[in-house]
């Protein structure tokens, strides 16, 4: 009898319809662009990179240690993943209408567009970049024509400009720590800091050029020239050169803002006053606070 109970309660079971769970929403447009386009790859690392740099900036400054590491934390805050990624993807969102997303997505996911977004993710792997001095020995042997279809994309990209305001944000920040470590009234603002090491990098044009290139003939060591080609065209047509703008416009919105906090962060590091080491004071065996075998007022002898 329990058992007939049993079957006719599974029975009644199945026959109840459970609903299915809600599938998960698919990716955004914007999200699949990210992907594709290597922006959330190079920027999830972004982090990690620029932290090795500034460090053995702060140490060579003179920057003492609890504060370097103040500081390194405070900038890993600021840029670190789940906070760098979601900004770069709103102002992407925003800068971006969808048409134009999907002109780039059609190029990006094509086995061309795969190869290269996979060759400048992989251009900053450690134990990649580790081979580009080896490279340069060889820069001499490349042909003009492949020197020129790099340079042409590079222009087009915007890379030497691109690179000029990575490096006037970081520069700019060192700076500013540089300066409120031996000022900490300093009121130089963080605009005019950043001013000052872009008219620097910008008398450095010249140099910047040179080693961009190399790099970029590094980067694309295995890509074809057609492949590059094509890229270039791309970027040429209406949607891919407003895909390119929407990308720098949003990548220094979001650096803007993250500086701006980091800086901040400096001056709240760099201007509250050292705490000094509080020390023990030393304990004399055999006495307490009270000597109580002492005489007391009015006490005898």
């Amino acid at each position: 009898m329990k058992r007939r109970t049993f079957c006719y309660a599974l029975l009644a079971l199945a026959a109840h319809r459970i609903p299915a769970r809600a599938a998960a929403p698919l990716p955004s447009p914007h999200t699949l662009l990210m992907e594709a386009s290597g922006l959330a790859a190079q920027f999830g690392r972004y982090a990690n990179v620029v932290a090795v740099q500034l460090e053995t900036q702060l140490e060579a400054m003179g920057m003492d240690k609890p504060r370097t590491s103040q500081i390194i934390a405070a900038f890993r805050k600021r840029f670190q993943e789940r906070v760098f990624l979601p900004a770069l993807h709103a102002q992407l969102k925003s800068n971006l209408n969808e048409s134009d997303v999907y002109a780039a997505l059609r190029w990006l996911t094509a086995p061309d567009g795969q190869a290269i977004t996979a060759a400048e993710i992989t251009s900053l792997d450690d134990g990649v970049r580790q081979r580009f001095p080896a490279f340069q020995k060889q820069l001499a042997a490349i042909p003009m024509t492949r020197v020129a279809q790099v340079r042409a994309l590079q222009d087009q990209l915007g890379s030497v400009n691109t690179e000029l305001a990575f490096q006037t944000k970081l520069v700019g920040a060192l700076d500013h720590a540089a300066l409120l470590l031996h000022e900490p009234t300093a009121k130089t603002t963080p605009e005019e800091l950043e001013q000052e090491a872009r008219a620097r990098l910008d008398g450095a044009r010249e140099e910047i050029v040179r080693h961009n290139l190399d790099f970029a003939l590094f980067r694309y060591r295995d890509i074809p020239d057609d492949s590059l080609k094509g890229y270039e065209d791309f970027l040429r047509t209406a949607p891919g050169g407003r895909y390119q703008s929407a990308v720098d416009a949003s990548i220094q919105e979001v650096l803007a803002v993250s500086y701006t906090r980091f800086h901040a962060d400096l001056r709240g590091i760099l201007t509250t006053p050292k705490r000094p080491v509080a020390r023990k004071k030393p304990r004399t065996e055999g006495h307490s606070h009270h000597n109580h075998d002492a005489p007391h007022e009015g006490d005898g002898e």
